[in-house]
């Protein structure tokens, strides 16, 4: 379900608040490291998404939900190789 609504409606994502986000982003990475390869490849459809709604629009590189998403990507990083290439695009 967060992983078609990012892909949909990347905007609606991009403006959420802090105490929704949280949860959402604690979801992605439970996802990302508590269950088999289909719930990981959707988490990572969302992460996908919204760095590249992120890349395409730069005027979102100073809101929170940007800083949200760099910071979360930096903790994945060492864990998850592949995110090296998306943290390029933020």
């Amino acid at each position: 379900m967060v992983t078609f609504t990012a892909e949909a409606y990347p905007e609606k994502m991009s403006t959420v608040s802090d105490q929704l986000m949280a949860p959402i982003m604690s979801a992605v990475n439970l996802g990302l490291t508590a269950f088999g390869a289909e719930v990981c490849s959707h988490c990572c459809d969302f992460i996908g998404s919204m760095s590249s709604h992120l890349a395409a629009n730069p005027q979102l590189a100073s809101t929170p939900f940007a800083n949200y998403m760099h910071n979360f990507l930096k903790v994945c990083e060492a864990r998850i190789p592949m995110l090296r290439i998306l943290l390029m695009l933020l």
